[in-house]
């Protein structure tokens, strides 16, 4: 690594031949993340004569591979893009910008030259546009002392029009550990289903706020507004509407608005507004009397909100909507729960869960879910850790064999794109087959499961355009046993000992392998998976994974055949 003590003595050094350059050891004092800081005086040319100027530029310790920051602390200029007004600080480049780190030097210039470019532009009116793109940055900041700009953990569900109206605020009344503290839906419309879920956890206030169709900000900061700034910014009609609004005295008097060229909302807070004054009879003074005659100058508290919907999620992530899913998931043990972590990678999928066994203390070992989920159901478990990802998921339960559920209503199965078979029950997979092979099950089925010592893991495709009834899984009609396993089938028939261990219990009984086995072969094969379910195959297939054979040797079992450690593998059906 090179000597970056080495490396500013010389930049100092050569920058000092050009500009007037000095240390700022004292501005360390306050900003102990940078290891050496200069204040350099340098010209700018608005119009002649050129001006001087004064930048700080700070290092890192991680300096040539982490940019030279660059403050600037003259409000001669104010406002213009691309500085952070709280702390002064340039944002030059973006987060990931990659360079080469060769020329130190070169990176330093370029930093400074960057810097007065923006100052240029700003003055000049060129890069005015940029406060509007990077509203979130300018709107969240305070700027003369205004009161405390608070962040409130507040999402909304609204259609952004040009209508103003009122809409409901719901806010968590029992949120103890949440960090988003509310939801701003439309007033006549339903509680959304993430906050239905939500409610039931934290419960729920409603308030009445305001929303404004049309607010045109100032096209440049400062955004800290006043009542009479904000009511000459709006139209007559939402004048008389916020004065009513005013008037009504809520519990939570909050105005929104959307925030150009995004799906933000800014909003003003209103703090408890006192009418009885000095000076005025009783009850002479309405609220909004007191904001827009007596206050009117009083900066407002400003409010910023993100959207929160399934679109919006969707188009920040992969950049385009993607297919809806609908998946049943019977068996909710080591590799059923953490399937469903896969699974829901695909755009928010809805969920049957299927299982009726309780989770205990002997599952958390290589289970999705933890201490938190002890002696609970485990699909009310999962959906519970779903729902806590996606509060607006659409997740189904039936604490009962899949068995029972197909018995009872094959068309509800039957609605979904597919069935992932994760019980490790051989019963369970017979049943199943002959619903298929029967047509009572149309929807194509994953049956999903490891070996012991995760020896190998495999997976089973069986759609119901294939002839299935030509589709033939076992060496065995009498012990059933899968024609592909890695084991031989002398160790399964001899020596199940060495696989199965049983607690306490007439059901006690366990398949030797780990969590890691788990996640390395769901990390293999869920590739096969996402193939098959985005392109329908109408096929049949079926896939072996084989995991670390060399345990195979450790505990002298004895394999079929010998293959190559973490490979997978395509067999014909």
């Amino acid at each position: 690594m090179p000597n970056v003590d080495e490396i500013l003595r010389f930049c100092f050094n050569e920058i000092g031949k050009i500009e007037s350059v000095r240390l700022f050891n004292s501005f360390l004092d306050k900003h102990p993340q940078y290891i050496q800081a200069w204040e350099l005086t340098t010209t700018i040319t608005l119009q002649p004569p050129a001006e001087k100027i004064s930048f700080i530029i700070a290092f890192k310790p991680s300096f040539p591979y982490s940019m030279p920051e660059i403050y600037y602390n003259d409000t001669k200029y104010d406002y213009f893009p691309h500085i952070d007004y709280e702390n002064r600080k340039f944002c030059l480049y973006e987060d990931e910008i990659a360079y080469d780190v060769g020329n130190p030097l070169i990176l330093i210039i370029t930093s400074v030259r960057r810097a007065k470019e923006i100052i240029i532009q700003g003055v000049s009116g060129k890069n005015s546009a940029d406060f509007l793109s990077e509203i979130k940055s300018y709107w969240n900041i305070s700027y003369n002392h205004e009161p405390t700009i608070e962040w409130w953990g507040w999402v909304h569900s609204l259609t952004l029009n040009k209508t103003s109206r009122y809409v409901n605020l719901w806010i968590f009344s029992k949120n103890k550990t949440l960090r988003c503290k509310g939801c701003i839906v439309e007033k006549d419309d339903a509680m959304p289903d993430y906050m239905q879920q939500l409610k039931s956890n934290y419960g729920c206030t409603c308030h009445e706020i305001l929303y404004i169709g049309q607010l045109q900000l100032p096209d440049k900061p400062p955004y800290d507004i006043s009542t009479n700034k904000l009511l000459s910014i709006v139209s007559k009609e939402d004048t008389l509407l916020i004065k009513r609004y005013i008037n009504q005295c809520h519990s939570k008097t909050v105005i929104v608005f959307k925030l150009e060229q995004t799906n933000l909302l800014g909003g003003f807070y209103f703090e408890p507004i006192n009418t009885n004054r000095k000076g005025f009879r009783p009850r002479v003074l309405t609220p909004f009397g007191v904001i827009s005659k007596i206050e009117q100058n009083k900066k407002l508290p400003r409010i910023l909100v993100d959207e929160y919907s399934s679109h919006r999620i969707t188009i920040r992530t992969s950049g385009e909507s993607s297919p809806h899913y609908k998946f049943v998931i019977a068996g909710l043990g080591s590799i059923g729960s953490n399937l469903c972590h896969f699974l829901n990678s695909a755009n928010c999928p809805t969920f049957t869960l299927i299982d009726p066994d309780i989770l205990s203390v002997d599952n958390i070992g290589r289970h999705l879910l933890g201490f938190n989920a002890l002696y609970k159901h485990k699909v009310e478990g999962v959906k519970e850790y779903l729902k806590m990802i996606r509060p607006e998921q659409n997740i189904s339960v039936f604490a009962d064999s899949i068995e029972s559920v197909l018995s009872k209503d094959a068309p509800l199965i039957n609605k979904n794109d597919c069935l992932f078979l994760v019980t490790g029950n051989i019963m369970s997979e017979l049943f199943i087959r002959k619903y298929q092979e029967e047509q009572l099950l149309t929807i194509p089925v994953f049956i999903i499961w490891l070996e012991p010592y995760g020896l190998a893991g495999h997976m089973v495709y069986l759609n119901p355009n294939s002839d299935l009834s030509k589709i033939s899984l076992y060496s065995d009609q009498n012990t059933y046993l899968y024609k592909y396993n890695i084991i031989h089938k002398d160790e399964y028939n001899h020596s199940q000992n060495k696989f199965i261990k049983r607690d306490a219990g007439c059901n006690g009984a366990y398949t030797l392998y780990s969590n890691n086995d788990v996640m390395a072969f769901l990390s293999a094969i869920y590739p096969k998976i996402n193939t098959l379910i985005r392109q329908k195959d109408s096929k049949s297939h079926c896939y072996r994974w084989n995991g670390d054979m060399s345990l195979a040797k450790k505990y002298q079992i004895r394999l079929v055949n010998e293959v190559s450690s973490f490979s997978l593998e395509e067999f014909s059906l």
